[in-house]
């Protein structure tokens, strides 16, 4: 008993020493086969992947939903694949979609790629205003999508194409950086 005494600071120094030995092989070895924890890899898919979003007073916002949706928790962003988002909040009803989606921030900002197409339901039986791009991002809080690449809104037989330009759905605000239109002629009752 008394030669195991003895050893014992031997024993836990051996086990100390193959510890830091294991832990600077993990830390400083080949990137092949230890654990990264700086990669973009998804740690949640979702199929059939469904987002509601309710204002402070309780009321629903929007609605967004994917196709699939894959979530990265390293910068706590997520890609869909073919997403709709309908916003409810207010009666201005608006309706977007793409082939794909990125969103930050908590679905704060929604980066739509691929056909982008949105609609904003006419009222009082007016026609709808439709707004197609290949790239827009929406900032979901203020109701506005952004865009710097080229669009064609068209509402009936009216069309503005422009390049780049922000719609505030909440507003009814369409701005354009460059524009070129051709409004039908609106006929008397």
């Amino acid at each position: 008993m008394k030669r195991l005494y003895t050893l014992f600071p031997l024993i836990l120094a051996a086990l100390l020493a193959a510890a830091t030995f294991w832990l600077e092989q993990f830390v400083s070895g080949d990137p092949q086969t230890r654990p990264s924890f700086d990669r973009h890899d998804p740690d949640a898919i979702v199929e059939g992947f469904r987002v509601q979003r309710f204002n402070v007073d309780g009321s629903a916002q929007f609605l967004l939903t994917a196709e699939r949706g894959l979530h990265y928790p390293d910068d706590d962003t997520a890609d869909l694949v073919a997403p709709r988002l309908h916003f409810t909040g207010t009666d201005a009803t608006m309706d977007w979609s793409a082939d794909a989606a990125h969103l930050s921030d908590q679905s704060r900002i929604v980066e739509l790629t691929g056909r982008v197409v949105g609609t904003k339901h006419g009222k009082d039986g007016s026609a709808p205003q439709t707004l197609v791009t290949e790239r827009l991002t929406i900032l979901t809080d203020d109701e506005i999508a952004r865009t710097d690449a080229p669009l064609t809104m068209t509402q009936g037989t009216s069309r503005i194409d422009g390049i780049g330009g922000e719609w505030d759905n909440l507003n009814g605000l369409l701005k354009l950086n460059q524009a070129r239109a051709t409004l039908a002629r609106q006929t008397s009752p």
